[in-house]
């Protein structure tokens, strides 16, 4: 079964950016990012340089540069004669993913200081009701955004800024398996009521529960990812 790419019950995302100066990649690159994100642009589809030149505005350079970029993120793979298109994943893969950012979560949680500073909490807690907000107004890329900075707040607060570092890097992997669900009204509720949850854990002391916790959080992404998958 081919993995829908609109977005339904939603408002529509912002449009690209258009008509900036020529050589701007990294607009371009955050555009593509945001398209396969969303599912605007979905697993095999062939990515053409004349074409995102155009919808872009933008040099031949600035686009290849771009697609460099998202090669180096993983959401896009290169083969040749075939050009670039965007990265599916196998099953194998999707489980794979899942089980290295889990395990990675864990170890940064059991590293941590419990109970967090409070400077931290009140930060998270400031993220988790903006991200509540803009699921209440169906504003997708600012929850996106408000999600991110709530899992970075809460893992740089492991102490260890290599671990931090490869969560945030695993994590932009498997973004565009997470916001498959991003429609489902009851799946929003559910992941801000998780981020609540965690807040509270992290007042505390019990580093096992938090754990367990984080992972009830992202694996209904997968397993929802994979049951759209035909193989």
């Amino acid at each position: 079964m081919k993995v829908q790419g609109k977005i339904r019950g939603m408002k529509d995302v912002a449009p690209t950016p258009r008509g900036r100066l020529a050589g701007d990649w990294r607009r371009v690159a955050d555009g593509l990012h945001t398209d396969i994100i969303f599912g605007r642009l979905l697993p095999r589809e062939h990515l053409v340089e004349d074409q995102l030149m155009e919808r872009f505005a933008t040099s031949r350079y600035a686009v290849r540069a771009a697609l460099d970029e998202m090669q180096r993120r993983g959401l896009i793979v290169r083969e040749v004669n075939r050009g670039a298109c965007v990265r599916d994943y196998t099953r194998v893969e999707v489980e794979e993913l899942f089980e290295l950012l889990e395990t990675l979560q864990a170890q940064a949680i059991r590293r941590m200081a419990l109970p967090l500073e409070e400077d931290t909490l009140l930060r998270l807690e400031s993220l988790q009701k903006a991200h509540e907000k803009a699921s209440r107004d169906e504003k997708p890329l600012d929850l996106f955004s408000f999600n991110k900075a709530f899992h970075d707040t809460l893992f740089d607060s492991c102490g260890n800024a290599h671990l931090a570092q490869a969560i945030r890097d695993y994590a932009q992997l498997i973004d565009p398996i997470r916001m498959r669900r991003i429609p489902d009204q009851k799946w929003r509720r559910e992941a801000a009521s998780h981020h609540r949850k965690m807040i509270e854990l992290l007042r505390g002391s019990d580093h096992e529960a938090l754990v367990q916790l984080c992972l009830d959080h992202i694996e209904p992404a997968k397993y929802f990812y994979l049951s759209t998958q035909s193989g």
